[in-house]
């Protein structure tokens, strides 16, 4: 049977998003030392840490979650994307004479603007 473990900070608790798995028992020191942990299962890094006394992986603090930059990017580029999206109409009236659609569509490129800002500074 292959049996999964996921490494961890000892100092911290924080999974360190490393795994590795073995279908044998002589498999386990082969990874496992005591400045590099192991807990079994595979665990989500980003969502879950181990509690360094009772050794249970256990959901991080709603404050410590992070985004991951991949992640934040990804959302970046989604929000872009609807952005850019809502100005094919907002050109539409302008281009037929609607007074706030210029308003409006000035809005929408400085939202943009400061999404791809946004990107650019994440790499």
């Amino acid at each position: 049977m292959l049996r999964h473990f996921s490494f961890y900070d000892p100092a911290s608790g924080r999974l360190t998003g490393e795994q590795f798995a073995t279908n044998v028992d002589d498999g386990i020191p082969l990874n496992v030392r005591d400045d590099r942990p192991a807990v079994e299962g595979q665990h989500n890094h980003r969502t879950h840490r181990v509690d360094l006394e009772t050794k249970a992986v256990v959901p991080l603090e709603p404050g410590a979650i992070t985004e991951h930059p991949i992640d934040r990017a990804y959302r970046v580029r989604q929000e872009i994307q609807a952005l850019e999206q809502r100005q094919a109409r907002v050109v539409r009236e302008a281009v037929l004479g609607n007074k706030d659609a210029q308003e409006r569509l000035q809005k929408l490129d400085a939202a943009i603007v400061e999404l791809r800002r946004e990107l650019t500074a994440a790499k």
